[in-house]
């Protein structure tokens, strides 16, 4: 199974939600923690279309983030057709969590690309990203939730 989490670069809310998931990151750690997460505030530019791979879980499970600018609604619905018209051959989960990289944290992203800022902005925005952890944590177990009463067939082997 593979699991693509989504936010507008790629590399702040979903590597969190990734990590989280995966057992890197916890709310006991510091922010400064959230800086040593794989490709956290890896971004050079503004473009979108990025795929990071984070790693994998406990279970074997392979993590991704994608950076799909405002588009993470019709990102997930598009993946559906996608990985149908591909026809993978195990199971690919899409979690959007750009709702969580509030306004704070995008201009956080705008002024790190100033070089003598860069790491106080990213410091910055792994500050209001770990604020923003339980409301990660929240959208990525209702996702699994919704996932887990799902019956899978030829199908719907692709959850959106």
């Amino acid at each position: 199974m593979k699991i693509v989490y989504l936010d507008q670069l790629g590399c702040h809310a979903s590597v969190l939600a990734a990590s989280w998931y995966a057992g890197f990151y916890d709310e006991t750690m510091h922010s400064r923690d959230i800086l040593k997460l794989p490709h956290f505030a890896a971004h050079t530019d503004f473009r979108v279309g990025k795929l990071y791979y984070v790693g994998k879980d406990t279970r074997g499970t392979e993590l991704f983030t994608l950076g799909v600018g405002s588009e993470g609604k019709i990102i997930s619905i598009a993946a559906l057709d996608l990985f149908k018209l591909l026809e993978a051959k195990e199971q690919v989960l899409v979690i959007d969590v750009s709702p969580c990289n509030h306004f704070f944290i995008r201009l956080c992203w705008y002024l790190q690309m100033i070089k003598p800022l860069k790491y106080m902005m990213s410091l910055c925005s792994a500050y209001f990203l770990k604020r923003e952890l339980p409301k990660i944590k929240k959208l990525v177990k209702i996702k699994l939730d919704e996932i887990a009463q799902a019956k899978f067939s030829l199908y719907n082997r692709y959850i959106v």
